[in-house]
């Protein structure tokens, strides 16, 4: 997109912006629209190309017939036509609706172009819009015209915020806060889940094209990615780079094992664009995912720095109960405590129990001794297992990994399309290059994808046909599929982690997905041994 087109977009991102209500639910601001006056249309005059005379002969008409009209006016006490009184015909809504949906698909095929990637209307953000756009086009009533503009302008709000890449919504927010000293922080939090979403997609074409330097170290090479001062490469190759860094993402090198450049959210630029405006809870939240990058991950850190992280999110944690990533601290929390427990000596533990006496952490330690646990040997899982028992019901959350169902990646959608073809098992054996979810959830992805798309066929052959498979046959199966009341879509819409466990030396495999909501959904895989092909246990249709 060349920069003409790309700051006409941003001027109407941000007049639309401008006059969307500071809430994020879409219902919320579409039930409360507030009425604004719409400017009356102006008549277009005409050339002047009549004689004096007539003209005189208008003037007189003109004056005459606006006192007729006046006067049956007044005698009939009925009110000139405004907005507020004008009645809406079928015409106009159908003209409103066809003006709607030609503004969603005009945004949605810029989001494509600028992705490069068609199946963008599968993402939750754009999944909103157009929810927003169909619950338009099924009202078929409005008390005034007045009532359908502003229902209309707010549609559009949201197709604008919704329908747009990070660093357009960014821009907007960054100057609606300078205008009004303050931030929303609900959509800095929207502005983050976007980019959480969009991440896998990055993530694959960055492991597609990335190159490492041919001299220097990677530490040094990922500061000069970050930096944008790298030169050599393919025009690809640098224009990802440029990508990433205007959509808020930073680059970041990766110490286990011979060494690798990823991906990630970059905290320091919502952290520098609005830190005085920030809430202390969005502030601790930032500054801690700036330290893992600075620091690295758990399992590369210092035991010293393990303990301070640990601290730090206990402390966060308790102080900020009800925010809205909350979750996601627990997460950190129970991953980084049981890492120090799991790997710590007995002198560290009772050292950090002496050091933080009245901390929670410190209490869970401590269990931990006393049940002379440390002093048997565990299985790694099952010790994990041991530990997360222990963990204060305040300081804990439902297990599980960020997880995305839809849209498939690129190389993904591939191997769908090259098993739908072709039915070799070989090609679902994995790794699937860019993707972050496991192979297992990987495989999982793609039934449902074929579901969603009524692909019964490859869905049926990506069902568990073992001896003690209730599968049905592939006409049964079709039609037990099409009678199926469940939505993927909305599932994908809705689920924000995955927790798997494997038994018996991994022949079962058990997904739980979590919702936004708390709601948990079991999927279970099976193989007939530990080495066949894993596949979805079918359940019988009720």
């Amino acid at each position: 997109m060349d920069e003409k087109l790309f700051e006409e977009r941003m001027d109407r991102l941000k007049n639309s912006y401008e006059k969307i209500q500071p809430v994020s639910s879409v219902e919320h601001i579409i039930n409360n629209v507030k009425l604004t006056e719409v400017p009356k249309k102006r008549r277009k005059l005409r050339p002047l190309t009549y004689v004096a005379s007539f003209i005189g002969v208008l003037l007189i008409a003109g004056i005459l017939g606006t006192q007729l009209v006046s006067q049956s006016t007044k005698n009939s006490g009925e009110k000139s036509p405004t907005i507020d009184n004008q009645t809406v015909t079928e015409t106009d809504i159908e003209d409103s609706i066809n003006e709607i949906r030609g503004f969603y698909e005009r945004n949605l095929d810029e989001l494509k172009e600028m992705l490069q990637f068609e199946d963008v209307e599968q993402y939750k953000f754009v999944q909103e819009a157009k929810n927003t756009v169909e619950n338009f086009e099924e009202r078929r009533e409005y008390s005034s015209q007045e009532e359908l503009q502003n229902y209309m302008k707010n549609v559009k709000n949201i197709i604008s915020l919704r329908v747009s890449m990070p660093n357009e919504e960014l821009i907007i927010l960054k100057e609606k806060a300078e205008n009004e000293n303050k931030i929303d922080e609900t959509q800095l939090i929207s502005y983050l889940i976007k980019m959480e979403l969009l991440k896998e997609h990055f993530n694959e074409k960055w492991v597609n094209v990335r190159q490492f330097p041919t001299e220097g170290n990677l530490v040094t090479y990922v500061d000069k990615l970050n930096k944008q001062e790298v030169e050599n490469g393919s025009d690809e190759y640098l224009n990802l780079i440029d990508t990433l860094r205007s959509n808020g993402y930073r680059f970041i090198f990766v110490p286990e094992g011979e060494g690798q450049i990823d991906i990630t959210i970059d905290p320091q630029i919502i952290l520098e664009t609005f830190e005085d405006m920030l809430s202390d809870q969005l502030i601790a939240y930032l500054r801690y995912k700036r330290d893992v990058i600075e620091q690295g991950s758990v399992l590369g850190v210092t035991q010293e720095q393990l303990t301070t992280r640990v601290m730090k999110l206990e402390e966060t944690i308790v102080a900020y109960p009800h925010f809205e990533k909350i979750a996601d601290l627990k997460m950190e929390y129970q991953k980084h405590l049981i890492h120090f427990i799991q790997y710590s000596d007995e002198k560290s533990l009772n050292e950090f129990v002496r050091n933080y006496p009245h901390s929670l952490s410190a209490k869970q330690v401590g269990e931990f001794l006393n049940a002379d646990e440390i002093q048997e040997f565990v299985p790694g899982q099952e010790m994990r297992e041991r530990i997360s028992s222990k963990i204060s019901p305040e300081l804990k959350t439902i297990p599980g990994n960020y997880v995305q169902l839809f849209p498939l990646t690129d190389s993904l959608l591939a191997v769908y399309q090259e098993y739908k073809n072709t039915r070799n098992d070989e090609i679902l054996q994995g790794p699937f290059l860019g993707t972050k979810s496991s192979i297992e959830v990987s495989i999982a992805r793609m039934y449902m994808y074929a579901l969603e798309n009524k692909d019964y066929e490859t869905a049926f052959y990506l069902t568990y046909d073992g001896e003690d498979s209730k599968r049905p046959g592939l006409e049964r199966f079709k039609s037990e599929m099409d009678q199926s009341a469940v939505d993927y879509q909305e599932l994908s819409n809705k689920v924000i982690k995955v927790n798997t466990t494997y038994k018996e030396n991994g022949r079962l495999v058990q997904h739980i997905f979590t919702t936004e909501d708390g709601e948990s959904i079991i999927f279970n895989m099976k193989r007939n041994s530990e080495f066949e092909k894993l596949r979805i246990d079918y359940l019988p249709f009720p």
